[in-house]
């Protein structure tokens, strides 16, 4: 039988319900999966009549609580937020529903009624307006499950890539940068690669500074804490090499030299991962006791109600969830 996946529409302000309703009207999406959608009903069927989208005839309206029949897809509905929220704009309203939808999706998760959730976009703006916070999905789903670490890797079709800080300034990035906290990603990283992918990781570290310093002569980091590192994981048996300088590692990585590459901040993994591979790539939270898969980009708010966002790296995060939850 095909999995049953959670799909949470992200903030309804942004481009999340186009692309949740053009992953619904993907037949061959629908064929791999029981797709739920947890989000407004009403939006998405409005979005879907203003896009000429023609919604399958089987979909259905499913309460969250008795028993799934049939293939679906279906639309756990959350109902209208109290406010109307125009397209293109964070506000409290938007960043209430995004939550409300996550914390849904994440008691299916628990209650074992899906296999896992794929998430659409959020606003960490949003967030914030609404008093949740300016924080992100990896620290929201750490927090609903007690998760004592958690951490995101980003899949694309030549390489998976783990990031040692995410949502913080350059500058605190560069502070994090320690060999201990490296230490623990390697490892971390290394068992949750074993776990979901079941293949042994052959794990290669991203240095920091230009020629990974070429010997402390353009920064110190590499030989003071990214090396020492490394070094204490191969003395524990992991499979890991480097630093090498960031600029060619990811290449390195193409050529399957790796099949994990470690980041140290997020723009050093991020921006490889969408030059090669937007729309194609799609991130999973590493260390949540079920499977979360997501996009590979944000909101978008400046295109929002036009009609024209590309679904396709949702549809690259549902597939994924397919095949880690079929395996």
């Amino acid at each position: 039988m095909n999995p049953t996946l959670a799909l949470t529409a992200g903030d309804p302000a942004g481009i999340g319900p186009e692309i949740a309703v053009k992953c619904l009207a993907d037949l061959e999406i629908l064929s791999t999966c029981r797709l739920v959608v947890v989000g407004d009903a009403d939006q998405l069927h409005r979005t879907a009549s203003a896009l000429r989208i023609s919604l399958p005839q089987s979909l259905q309206i499913w309460d969250g609580r008795s028993a799934l029949e049939g293939a679906g897809p279906y639309v756990l509905d959350m109902g209208a937020p109290a406010m109307e929220v125009p397209p293109g704009a964070p506000s409290a309203v938007s960043g209430q529903a995004a939550m409300t939808a996550i914390k849904k999706a994440v008691s299916l998760a628990w209650e074992r009624k899906v296999a896992g959730i794929v998430t659409g976009p959020i606003s960490k703006k949003a967030l914030f307006l609404a008093g949740i916070g300016s924080t992100g999905h990896t620290e929201i789903l750490a927090r609903l499950t007690d998760s004592p670490q958690v951490g995101m890797m980003f899949v694309t079709p030549a390489f998976k890539v783990v990031v040692l800080s995410h949502h913080v300034s350059l500058r605190s990035a560069l502070e994090l940068i320690t060999r201990d906290r490296l230490a623990g990603l390697i490892r971390f990283a290394g068992t949750e690669y074993r776990r979901i992918f079941r293949e042994e990781p052959r794990i290669g570290v991203a240095g920091l500074n230009p020629h990974a310093g070429e010997g402390s002569l353009f920064g110190e980091e590499e030989e003071k804490e990214i090396a020492p590192a490394i070094e204490k994981c191969r003395e524990e048996g992991v499979d890991v090499w480097g630093p090498y300088p960031p600029d060619t590692i990811f290449v390195r990585a193409t050529r399957k030299e790796f099949n994990l590459v470690v980041a140290l901040y997020h723009d050093q993994a991020t921006i490889p991962v969408k030059a090669s591979a937007f729309g194609k790539s799609a991130g999973i939270t590493l260390g949540l006791p079920f499977l979360r898969t997501t996009v590979d980009h944000g909101t978008a708010f400046d295109i929002a109600g036009r009609g024209t966002a590309d679904p396709s790296s949702l549809k690259a995060a549902v597939t994924l969830a397919v095949q880690l939850t079929s395996s």
